[in-house]
């Protein structure tokens, strides 16, 4: 009994193992690969608003004086300086990473046409199904 259940249970795995094969060799061979949806999304307005107690410390005065404003405002500068080049090094390595996926799409819909010319030339290509 357990040996028939062995038996059985070993032939559906090998079963759907290459039914599974079979589908991923047809999908592999039409495949074409799209940028992901997160390359695709809008990138949000980077938040480099300065706020005093981000950088500075909780027991640092508050002074009128020249001195101190001219202080805050360099801190205050250099912050956003930061953010903003930080937020742009990030802007940067998504389009870049959006680009090579628009070109590896490009690459593999120029090899798919190159396929399907030799194909229809050899009268072997199937049309595609009106959608």
């Amino acid at each position: 009994m357990l040996k028939q259940i062995v038996v059985v249970s070993s032939t559906a795995l090998i079963l759907s193992l290459g039914a599974a094969n079979a589908q991923q060799g047809k999908r592999a061979q039409s495949r074409i690969p799209v940028p992901s949806a997160a390359l695709l999304k809008s990138q949000p307005d980077p938040a480099c608003d300065y706020k005093a107690d981000k950088v500075g410390t909780p027991d640092s005065p508050k002074s009128a004086d020249a001195a101190g404003d001219a202080a805050a405002l360099r801190a205050k500068l250099d912050y956003e300086r930061q953010c903003y080049r930080h937020a742009e090094i990030i802007v940067r390595q998504r389009l870049h990473a959006l680009q090579a996926s628009v070109r590896a799409t490009m690459r593999a819909i120029e090899r798919d046409a190159q396929r399907r010319s030799r194909l229809k030339d050899l009268g072997k290509v199937r049309q595609p199904e009106a959608e």
